[in-house]
């Protein structure tokens, strides 16, 4: 499930976006959002104004809340800008990796605090999935601009603009080894062994 819209009131705005991040050459702009890669579930759409008060003519903005049918591997950025009295509060993207036995987590997207809101944070995501650094997301031939790095995944900032809630942990996500081949060493991604439950026979 993904949530997305944004807001305007008098001294403050708010964006969320959710953008697919595909495999290629360096990434330097992401311009195909989540909605125009990935099925739809019927049904599970709604629409909120963003206003607290429930302005039929939503003056303020509208939330967005959309169920998708899960694509193993797909690879999306949620995006996250926000401004108070005119200065950039927040300007951020993490990165998520769906995968169907990853963790099952809610990520919410610190608005700020706003009276007249309806949110001070929204769960822009709920899902299975892996949340993935710049780094990792090399290893699935994705490959981001060094100013896209800079400007939009600082660490620091990730952690203040946005909140991981895990209800599941799942299994471990794979992780990069180098093997050593015919032609030489190579990393590659290897999916940990699932824990398996033994039970010990007692004699009696």
């Amino acid at each position: 499930m993904l949530m997305y819209g944004g807001q305007t009131f008098r001294n403050s705005s708010s964006k969320v976006t959710s953008h697919i991040v595909e495999p290629g050459p360096q990434t330097t702009r992401l311009n195909k959002y989540v909605g125009s890669a990935l099925q739809t579930v019927p049904g599970s759409s709604a629409k909120m104004p963003a206003a607290a008060d429930d302005d039929p003519r939503m003056e303020h903005g509208v939330w967005y809340r959309q169920a998708y049918e899960m694509e193993e591997g797909k690879i999306f950025g949620l995006k996250l800008y926000s401004t108070t009295s005119g200065a950039c509060r927040a300007n951020s993207m993490i990165l998520l990796r769906l995968r169907s036995d990853g963790p099952y987590m809610t990520i919410n997207a610190v608005l700020g605090p706003v009276a007249a809101a309806r949110y001070q944070k929204i769960p822009c995501f709920q899902g299975r999935a892996d949340v993935i650094t710049p780094e990792e997301a090399k290893a699935y031939g994705v490959t981001l601009s060094p100013s896209m790095i800079k400007n939009l995944m600082d660490p620091e900032e990730l952690e203040e603009d946005f909140e991981i809630i895990v209800l599941d942990k799942g299994q471990p996500k794979p992780t990069k080894e180098k093997v050593r081949t015919a032609t030489g060493v190579k990393e590659v991604l290897v999916k940990p062994m699932a824990a398996r439950r033994v039970r010990i026979k007692r004699r009696s």
